[in-house]
């Protein structure tokens, strides 16, 4: 498990490349339509409700005073038959209330359940309780959101990084690693990658690609599979969840310093190549 380090380098570059993915990536949120203007026309003013109050109490001293003169000139000479009073109307019968339908209970999400592998062996959940809840988080993100994003700091050997699980069950495409760069940051280079592969893009091959951040070109390079125990280990585990253990393909994100140069070639900046490992060659040999 690797532990909480905190790395503390940055440089301008960084920041440049930071301010550029969040202007792309951040999805704007549409401004609330102010009910200022309604609760103006539905609430009258004091003055408005003055006058009216005026109005209506000089109406009904004029309706009672009419009345009363009324009353004296309708007096009828003696002998006068009066006519008989019209019978009230009756109330017309109140309609019984339409019965109401109980509101259907949600939808709840959908989990995935374990799945038999080929050779019957199950996969099982962990058995702890935290590392239970984030493989069930990473199941519901994926058949829900079509993917998940893990975030993993660094122990001082190797930088922070992040990477997708769940491409490969809902695009067929491998999946992304990226290194050195913000949380946040990388979140968001994914949210790209993600957003041109769900509009037919693919990043499969190796080679630098445009449009996904504005002012810089991004490359990728397939991932070892001798890597992959050691840096995607969910995404190894989610492989097998769905039933497709050992077919995992994975592809690491380099970003380039200022000159436009990646790690992968000569004259990179120093500072910049490492904070990206070459997780696209063979691991040395443990000692």
């Amino acid at each position: 498990m690797i532990c909480w380090f905190g790395y503390g380098f940055r440089h301008d570059y960084l920041g440049e490349i930071e301010t550029h993915v969040r202007e792309l990536s951040m999805p704007r949120k549409s401004a609330k339509k102010s009910t200022a203007s309604a609760k103006a026309v539905a609430k009258p003013s004091p003055k408005s409700a003055s006058k009216s109050a005026a109005k209506s109490a000089a109406k009904s001293a004029g309706k009672r005073a009419a009345a009363r003169a009324g009353s004296k000139s309708a007096a009828k000479p003696a002998g006068e038959a009066s006519k008989p009073a019209k019978p009230a109307a009756t109330a017309s019968p109140v309609k019984p209330a339409k019965s109401v339908e109980p509101a259907k209970p949600a939808r709840t999400a959908k989990v995935a359940k374990p799945v038999k592998l080929p050779n019957t062996a199950t996969v099982q959940w962990d058995a702890s309780p935290a590392e239970r809840k984030r493989e069930q988080r990473l199941v519901k993100d994926v058949a829900n959101i079509g993917w998940h994003s893990l975030h993993v700091t660094g122990d001082g050997a190797i930088p922070d990084f992040v990477y997708s699980v769940g491409l490969m069950e809902t695009y067929g495409h491998p999946e992304i690693i990226v290194f050195g760069l913000p949380m946040e940051t990388m979140h968001d280079l994914l949210s790209n990658f993600v957003a041109g592969i769900d509009g037919g893009r693919l990043f499969a091959r190796a080679g630098s690609y445009d449009g996904i951040v504005d002012g810089f070109s991004l490359a990728t390079r397939p991932m070892n599979t001798q890597n992959h125990c050691d840096f995607v280990g969910y995404a190894l585990w989610h492989r097998a969840f769905v039933g497709k253990g050992g077919d995992l393909r994975v592809v690491q994100c380099f970003w380039p310093d200022k000159a436009g140069v990646f790690p992968f070639e000569k004259g990179c900046t120093e500072t910049v190549a490492a904070l990206q490992p070459r997780l696209d060659l063979a691991p040395p040999p443990k000692r």
